[in-house]
């Protein structure tokens, strides 16, 4: 695996690439087993979200949880509503928020897919972002702690676990590259934030174009630039290359889509200080 440090560039291009800004220390880390064969089996549960905590990768995953894109949260064998004590049932994520029986907000699932979750049908990288925020707000709504104020402490309790929830599962997917680790994880692979990219000539576009934006003293024509003819079209590359691997299942291939993804982000972070993306 190749580092921005660690590629070879002409002698003429070593000048101009002192000056371009100096992205954090990349480390190389090797991917599973899985990565080599370069595809894997599907793993028995999906990343869960314990309590409603921010880091979801920090967790242990629930081996209950199926891990298909119509998967239902496998609720603990015997467990019962906190308020009516009826006996709670399998359910898409979204469903297991409310007791069927009585209505009453619970507790998070032990483990949940972020997609169902989030009303998305399909389990694929190119999704509606829209779509995606109108079922977000749709949920917020109906979980907001200030709707459970008067209510029991329970209640307000997990409420406010959903939200946190509902938050981390949003931010994930909103996010082209959050949502790669996120699928890759669900493919079997661990991506570790550092990992390089591997193609020396997309490398070298990344430190050109890092290069341009600080150089331009926010000349909207050379920023313009950059957005039309290197980020987006990268980003659009990336975003196909990395959907077609997750439909074959070919691990290795989504791996090296991840790593150019979080190359764009770093990109992104810069341009966006300075131009309007979404034009």
């Amino acid at each position: 695996l190749l580092t921005p440090n660690s590629i070879s560039v002409p002698a003429a291009s070593l000048e101009c690439a002192a000056r371009r800004p100096s992205f954090q220390s990349f480390t190389v880390r090797s991917m599973s087993a899985a990565v080599g064969s370069g595809r894997t089996s599907t793993r028995p549960c999906a990343p869960p979200i314990i309590n409603g905590g921010s880091d979801a990768s920090a967790s242990t995953e629930d081996p209950c949880t199926p891990c298909e894109t119509t998967c239902t949260v496998t609720i603990q064998k015997g467990e019962k509503c906190w308020q009516c004590n009826h006996a709670r049932k399998p359910a898409r994520c979204a469903e297991t928020l409310f007791c069927g029986e009585c209505g009453h907000i619970q507790p998070p699932a032990p483990s949940c897919n972020y997609f169902e979750l989030l009303g998305i049908k399909d389990e694929r990288f190119n999704i509606e972002t829209k779509q995606l925020e109108t079922n977000y707000k749709a949920l917020m709504r109906n979980l907001h702690p200030d709707r459970f104020m008067q209510k029991k402490p329970e209640e307000l309790e997990f409420s406010q676990a959903q939200c946190s929830a509902v938050n981390v599962a949003y931010s994930t997917l909103r996010c082209p590259f959050r949502r790669a680790k996120y699928m890759l994880r669900r493919m079997g692979v661990d991506f570790e934030d550092g990992t390089s990219a591997t193609d020396p000539e997309f490398m070298m576009e990344v430190l050109e174009a890092s290069s341009e934006i600080e150089d331009s003293h926010r000349d909207q024509g050379r920023l313009l630039k950059v957005r039309d003819e290197f980020y987006r079209p990268h980003l659009a590359s990336c975003e196909l290359d990395f959907e077609g691997a997750f439909r074959e299942g070919d691990v290795k291939r989504a791996a090296a889509a991840t790593a150019r993804l979080q190359y764009l982000r770093r990109v992104k972070q810069q341009l966006q200080e300075v131009v309007e993306l979404e034009q």
